[in-house]
């Protein structure tokens, strides 16, 4: 909550894009990761950081999907008891 309380505070979200990267992507990790103590909170702060940098917050979220995607695209590792 309160990272979307900065970022509707119009004084201290011009301070908070300079760190606007790293918390972005420190959100959207933790959103991503489904630890649900996290998940509504997580979500809430991405809220108010999409209100300051909306492309940074798709782009950071696109990056984790397609990644998350092409690891579930990539075959199996050979089992040791079938040849390769």
């Amino acid at each position: 909550n309160m990272v979307a309380d900065l970022c509707s505070n119009k004084r201290s979200a011009t301070a908070l894009e300079l760190v606007l990267k790293k918390l972005c992507g420190l959100v959207v990790g933790i959103a991503c990761s489904n630890v649900a103590g996290l998940r509504d909170a997580s979500l809430n702060a991405l809220h108010g950081l999409a209100s300051i940098d909306p492309d940074l917050v798709w782009l950071l979220l696109a990056d984790i999907y397609y990644s998350v995607k092409k690891k579930d695209a990539l075959p199996p590792p050979p089992r040791p008891d079938l040849p390769e």
